[in-house]
């Protein structure tokens, strides 16, 4: 069957995560030391192919992720292959920034990390824009997005706790 432009539309999914009482450099270590565990030791979903250091201010990681069922089946790919890209920022925040295309569908990821004085805490806001993506699996993608930004962020909290 032939996915048609009626077929399919953009979604934006926003998302938000909070790192209870953990600084802005805790956060951002914790997830080198994730991203540099995926180097060394591919997990079961996410293996870190390579990590670049473009400058002082700049990380860029090739990222091979496993697909969920339902994108094996529908797309007929087993994983995909993306660069994430980790800037300071001048402001002190952190951004982190991928992009993914599978089959005909497009996503990027935009998340900046930012610190709450009032909170003493890092907070994570950001967004999935997702182009050409399947109506049928509209509802897939979005859950499956949001789970999994949800996993990340509580990965590297678990880092700052070690």
């Amino acid at each position: 069957m032939r996915i048609t432009n009626e077929m399919t539309e953009n979604l934006l999914i926003p998302l938000q995560y909070t790192y209870p009482d953990k600084s802005l450099q805790c956060v951002l270590q914790a997830h080198i030391k994730k991203m540099d565990t995926r180097l060394t030791t591919p997990g079961k979903f996410v293996q870190v192919l390579e990590k670049t250091r473009v400058d002082n201010n700049h990380i860029k990681y090739k990222v091979q992720r496993k697909l969920p069922q339902f994108a094996i089946r529908f797309f007929n790919l087993n994983h995909i292959l993306y660069d994430e890209n980790i800037k300071i920022k001048e402001d002190s925040s952190i951004e982190i920034i991928s992009e993914q295309t599978f089959g005909k569908i497009h996503m990027k990821s935009n998340l900046v990390f930012t610190f709450d004085e009032n909170s003493k805490s890092t907070v994570c806001n950001g967004f999935i824009r997702t182009v050409n993506c399947p109506k049928i699996i509209k509802k897939l993608v979005t859950v499956y997005s949001q789970k999994t930004f949800k996993s990340e962020r509580q990965e590297e909290l678990s880092f700052c706790e070690m």
